[in-house]
């Protein structure tokens, strides 16, 4: 996670455990099941020639191991296995480690099984505590720390599995207060426990703490999270941490778009996994995923909104990089605000009342001045795409920070001339972007700032094998001084509608605005400027007419 203090970035394998739906355990359930070939795997793991190692770190009598695996020969049956732990355990009740060899070999009740890890965990705590370390070697401690940890983690992903996520909270917060780094991902299981509980002062809190201490969060915190804001019903929350999701793991899209053949793509993961531990990378979600199943499973109808949310913000991706290839001076200024210009107040009011009164494409080439464009939505000179055209779009006008000078915007006087505008509604660019990203319209949409440039081949070129709003953000460098920010409905409208125009209602808050009445502004042969401070006409959500 990049963390600002000490983290252990040890790589720990994920176990691919199978998914459970049920809430309370079954204490009639057979502790392998009954499927004969799980056993069968089940047992060839036990006798394969690496489980010494595997078993030696969770066990600490060798002497134990070697007299367990002496016997193994000889199970032929689940049965048989069962009865072989049983007797293992009564015979060598004299041999160190026995208790929580029992405790993890053994099949018994989920209750009984808690009630032996705690009374385990807590001998060890105490004799930890009470170890003189000081005099002892540094691996001595190292061992029994890692030794009291695997305690901890096998005990909380039995609350995990069984669903008894408050005492999977307390679990968590006490193994964190014993950790200097956290190497079991006890921070993660932590705020998952609250996204499942949906404790959402927590969760608030929690991020915010982790956030501080962390130079870049990875999705074992942001994956969670983010799922809960979208259960929670915060969409635009759930919205931010997906993106920050995407911007701090390159394995965001790979995970998200293919979630629906999410064990497949595991699968091949696995087949190609490296040794060492690369974190903000999709093996963090391979990680998660097999950590949090029990969480993540029960809300596939997030992903599907998830990879829609995605596709939108790789659609303006690409806007913004065609804009910025093509707008090379404007792309080192930074946007203060966005206008949208009306001829009439009732306009304005009903854009900040979420309305938005929208003509196509074809509409605009039969207009004079700075209005029309006899190219507009043109592939070139020579070819323009008929279909396309009927496209409703929606233009306002971006305000650089260069424009913004003593509480004065500075706008080119064609904007007034050209287009009879009588009122200004002035937002935040910040409020605006979001507002843009909120999936605002039921319908397809598509925005980004138009690219001013030559109708050439190279141009042709780009507008057919790229976007397929591509056109509709393209116009001639004689409009440069329009600043256009243009919003695109896939809505294609019919004759009728051509003429007429449309409306359109946001499904989400409309961030507030200004009205400013342009009679008001300052203005010579050149320019006008709108002033802040006192040519303002406020408008909010209860006093549109004011």
């Amino acid at each position: 996670m990049s963390k600002k203090v000490k983290k252990n970035n040890a790589k720990k394998k994920p176990t691919n455990k199978p998914k459970k739906t049920e809430t309370q355990y079954d204490d009639t359930e057979d502790f392998l099941g009954s499927d004969d070939d799980a056993f069968d795997e089940f047992m060839s793991i036990l006798k394969d020639q690496n489980i010494n190692d595997f078993l030696s770190e969770i066990l600490s009598a060798d002497p134990l191991l070697d007299a367990f695996y002496s016997g193994l020969d000889t199970i032929k049956n689940e049965a048989e296995y069962k009865a072989y732990v049983d007797s293992f355990i009564v015979k060598n009740s004299h041999l160190p480690g026995i208790e929580e060899f029992a405790v993890r070999m053994q099949e018994m009740p989920v209750d009984e099984k808690i009630k032996r890890y705690i009374k385990l965990i807590q001998e060890n705590l105490d004799e930890y505590d009470q170890t003189n370390w000081v005099d002892k070697e540094d691996f001595m401690q190292t061992d029994a720390e890692n030794h009291l940890l695997s305690l901890f983690s096998e005990l909380n992903q039995i609350f995990a599995d069984h669903k008894m996520y408050s005492r999977g909270i307390s679990l968590c917060l006490h193994a964190i207060q014993f950790l200097e780094d956290d190497p079991y991902n006890f921070t993660a299981y932590l705020m998952t426990y609250y996204c499942a509980l949906e404790k959402k002062d927590n969760v608030d809190e929690f991020l915010a703490v982790i956030e501080d201490a962390y130079d870049k969060v990875d999705v074992d915190i942001l994956l969670p999270v983010s799922i809960f804001y979208y259960v929670y019903g915060d969409e635009e929350r759930a919205r931010e941490v997906l993106f920050e999701m995407m911007n701090n793991n390159t394995g965001t899209e790979r995970f998200i778009f293919n979630y629906d053949q999410i064990d497949d793509e595991l699968d091949d993961y696995y087949m190609n996994e490296e040794d060492d531990y690369h974190p903000y990378t999709f093996e963090t979600f391979a990680i998660i995923y097999d950590q949090m199943y029990w969480y993540i499973m029960d809300h596939d109808d997030y992903f599907t909104w998830a990879k829609a949310q995605l596709q939108i913000i790789k659609r303006l991706i690409i806007m913004r990089k065609r804009w910025y290839s093509a707008n090379k001076e404007d792309a080192m200024r930074k946007i203060a605000y966005i206008i949208k210009f009306t001829s009439k107040r009732k306009y304005a009011d009903a854009l900040c009342n979420g309305s938005f009164f929208m003509h196509p494409a074809h509409y605009y080439q039969a207009l004079q001045n700075g209005r029309g464009d006899a190219l507009e939505g043109a592939f070139s000179h020579l070819y323009i795409p008929e279909k396309r055209l009927y496209l409703p779009i929606y233009s306002l006008y971006v305000v650089y920070e260069d424009q913004f000078h003593d509480h004065r915007i500075t706008i080119d006087a064609r904007m007034m001339d050209h287009f009879g505008s009588y009122y200004a509604t002035i937002f935040k660019w910040e409020d605006w972007a979001l507002f843009m990203q909120s999936h605002c319209f039921t319908q397809t949409y598509a925005y980004g700032l138009v690219t001013y440039q030559d109708m050439n081949l190279e141009t042709f070129t780009c507008l057919v094998n790229n976007h397929r709003y591509e056109h509709l953000l393209t116009k001639r460098p004689s409009y440069h001084y329009q600043h256009e920010f243009r919003l695109i409905i896939d809505d294609p409208l019919s004759k009728e509608e051509m003429m007429i125009g449309k409306m359109y209602h946001a499904t989400t808050l409309i961030p507030k605005g200004t009205i400013v009445h342009m009679k008001k502004c300052l203005k010579d042969h050149d320019y006008f400027m709108i002033d802040m401070n006192g040519a303002m006409i406020y408008c909010g959500y209860e006093n549109l007419m004011s």
